[in-house]
C-alpha cells in the first residue's frame, strides 16, 4: 500500500491540479516547485508533502508506525482547499481543482492507511491503539473517489453554456472551487451594431445611497468591459493615452442608457435601451443572496474573480 501511495503521488506531478481560468493550469510538478509559498497567503497544504516522505521512509524501513507524521499530513492536505492563489505574483485565482489533486489526496489516505496497517502487525508486540487508521484510510480513500466524481458530474449538469464551455475540458478541470454558474444569461437578438456616443448610467432607486449601484459605480471597470464612453450626470468619461480616464462635459444625447434598479426584495433589474428608437437591448434581474425565482431563465449567480 505504500507503494502504491508513492506511484499515486507520482502521477499526480503530471496531472493539473490548478485551474487558474484562462488556460491557466498548474500541474502537480508546478505546484511542488512553488506550493512552499503558499504560507505567504496563510495555507499549509505544501508541507503535507514533506510529512508523507517522512511517513513513507520510516514506513518502508520497517520502523514503527509513523502515526503521528501521517496524521499531521493528512491533516495539512486539508488546509490545501483554503488555498484561493496560486502564482508567484499572487493573482492567479483558483477557479477549479483537476485530477492531479485527486491523486495527491489519494496517495496521502492510502499511506495512512498503510500506517494503520502496521500499527495492526505490531498489535501483538506492545503496540496497540491506532490500528483504526487502516480502515479509516480506506474510507477516506472511498469519499474523496466518490465526491471528486460527484462533482466533476454534477458541475457539468447544472453549469449554464458560458459555465460549461468552461468546464469543457474534463482532463483540465475536474469541478469548481465556487458555485458553479447556473443562469443563462438572456439572448440580445439584435444588439446595438454602433455606439456612436456614450452609455449614460442611470439608477432609480439604490436605497439610503445615491447613485449608481455596484458595479456600475465604477468608470474604470466598465470602460474595461469594452464600453467606449461613460455617462455619468453632466460627465463624459473615456479611455485615455497610457490607461488614464479622460473626463469632459457631457455633449448631446447618449447612445445608450444603462440602468440598474433596486427592487423591494433587494432584488437588482438591469436594463440596456437604445435611445435612438426607444428599443430595450438587453435586460436581467440579478439577486444579491441567491435565492432566484423558480423560472428556467435563472439560475445560481456567477461568481468570479476579475
Amino acid at each position: 500500500m505504500a507503494l502504491a501511495a508513492l506511484v499515486l503521488w507520482c502521477c499526480s506531478l503530471f496531472l493539473p491540479v490548478f485551474d487558474m481560468g484562462g488556460n491557466n493550469i498548474w500541474l502537480g510538478g508546478e505546484v511542488l516547485l512553488f506550493g512552499w509559498l503558499g504560507l505567504v497567503v496563510i495555507t499549509a497544504g505544501w508541507y503535507a508533502n514533506i510529512f508523507f516522505f517522512w511517513s513513507f521512509f520510516r514506513l518502508w524501513m520497517a520502523e514503527k508506525a509513523p502515526v503521528a507524521s501521517i496524521l499531521l499530513a493528512v491533516l495539512l492536505a486539508f488546509d490545501s482547499f483554503r488555498l484561493t492563489r496560486m502564482s508567484t505574483n499572487g493573482h492567479a485565482h483558483v477557479y477549479g481543482y483537476g485530477w492531479g489533486m485527486l491523486l495527491w489526496f489519494l496517495a496521502i489516505f492510502l499511506l495512512l492507511a498503510a500506517v494503520g496497517k502496521r500499527r495492526q502487525e505490531l498489535a501483538g508486540q506492545n503496540e496497540n491503539g491506532f490500528e483504526a487508521l487502516f480502515p479509516a484510510g480506506l474510507i477516506l480513500c472511498s469519499l474523496i473517489l466518490s465526491t471528486w466524481l460527484y462533482f466533476a458530474v454534477h458541475d457539468r449538469m447544472i453549469a449554464s453554456p458560458s459555465e460549461a464551455e468552461r468546464l469543457a475540458d474534463i482532463r483540465q478541470i475536474a469541478f469548481k472551487r465556487q458555485t458553479v454558474c447556473s443562469a443563462y444569461y438572456p439572448a440580445v437578438a439584435d444588439p446595438i451594431q454602433k455606439l456612436s456616443g456614450s452609455v449614460e448610467i442611470v439608477s432609480a432607486e439604490n436605497g439610503d445611497k445615491p447613485g449608481p449601484i455596484k458595479p456600475f459605480d465604477d468608470v474604470g471597470q466598465l470602460l474595461y468591459w469594452g464600453i467606449p464612453a461613460i455617462r455619468f450626470g453632466d460627465t463624459d468619461y473615456s479611455h485615455g493615452d497610457g490607461g488614464t480616464i479622460l473626463a469632459a462635459p457631457a455633449v448631446g444625447q447618449p447612445a445608450a442608457i444603462l440602468s440598474a434598479d433596486r427592487r423591494a426584495n433587494d432584488s437588482i433589474v438591469v436594463r440596456l435601451v437604445e435611445t435612438k428608437n426607444n428599443r430595450l437591448v438587453f435586460e436581467q434581474a440579478w439577486e444579491k443572496d441567491g435565492k432566484l425565482p423558480k423560472n428556467p431563465n435563472f439560475g445560481q449567480p456567477c461568481v468570479e474573480y476579475i
